[in-house]
């Protein structure tokens, strides 16, 4: 009788194990599931502020978080739809292991989406700024350089305040992106015809006509502009070199020249020669990555 009480016990917590496992396993799997479904929701409330602010300013650097975004969204839907497709029992062995290997993915993605999303939220993760050329320059005058060594302080500010906060195998990333504008001011040195004629992309529109003809001009300004932001752009990744920050992207796309555009839509009593429309916006946006992921 005792024998069979023991035996009777015995088997209870053998198919209580059993079942404890089970139940464990089905929490493990659960739990994974429901948290890459709240990182893809993340994903979605990140991407609409950051159109929100694309809106405004289509240049604005936290456009460089999108790809990074994108990239994630793929891998997690992935990792969702297989989750999903597992069965408890025949697929016990690797439920537990996917559940170890995506803990600890998980963690370290959260903590770079809330990041993310804290650098949005503070303003922090796109540092702005802008300088004033003379009339027909793109070399940086004293206004300019003030400014660069102001905005370098800033993102100096913006860095530290998320020192502490990156794991061991994350590291902050910079990319810069810079704007030039010019006014509609009449080309007349002969020098810098010739300097913007030669940095062009192709021949003016109509050649065999004024060089101050609209088409013309336009053209040309738009080399001047460009050529404002690719001076302001290499100051600053020299100057943030200097203060110690190497990982910088460098792409085609982050030095844009725009000519005679309006810098600011709301402004509406611009002139056609404006020292407000000699500008060059430039920001900064910090993003998180890991460190095998580093762009050059």
């Amino acid at each position: 009788m005792v024998r069979k009480l023991y035996l009777l016990g015995l088997l209870a917590v053998i198919v209580s194990g059993c079942v404890g496992m089970k139940n464990t396993r089905k929490q493990a799997l659960d739990e994974n599931i429901q948290a890459t479904i709240y990182q893809l929701n993340v994903i979605k409330t990140i991407e609409e502020k950051i159109s929100a602010k694309l809106d405004e300013d289509p240049n604005n650097a936290v456009k460089s978080y999108l790809p990074i975004l994108s990239a994630l969204r793929s891998e997690l839907n992935a990792r969702r739809d297989l989750l999903q497709s597992l069965d408890l029992k025949k697929d016990a062995e690797k439920i537990e292991q996917l559940a170890r290997e995506y803990r600890k993915k998980r963690d370290e993605e959260i903590n770079m989406l809330l990041m993310m999303n804290d650098f949005i939220n503070m303003g922090a993760g796109t540092v702005k700024s802008e300088g004033t050329f003379e009339s027909g320059e793109f070399t940086l005058n004293p206004d300019v350089k003030e400014r660069i060594q102001i905005f370098i302080g800033q993102v100096k500010d913006s860095l530290k305040k998320y020192e502490g906060k990156l794991d061991t195998n994350q590291t902050l990333q910079i990319e810069i992106t810079t704007t030039g504008y010019s006014d509609a001011e009449p080309l007349r040195r002969p020098k810098l015809i010739g300097l913007l004629k030669s940095k062009a992309d192709g021949p003016l529109p109509l050649p065999k006509e004024d060089i101050n003809i609209a088409e013309n001009r336009k053209f040309l300004n738009k080399v001047l502009s460009r050529l404002r932001a690719k001076s302001v752009y290499r100051h600053l990744v020299s100057a943030l070199r200097k203060a110690g920050y190497t990982q910088i992207i460098q792409r085609k796309n982050n030095v844009i020249g725009l000519g005679e555009q309006y810098p600011y839509r709301d402004v509406k009593d611009y002139l056609e020669v404006d020292e407000r429309r000699r500008i060059c916006k430039f920001s900064v946006a910090i993003i998180p990555v890991k460190n095998g992921e580093l762009e050059d």
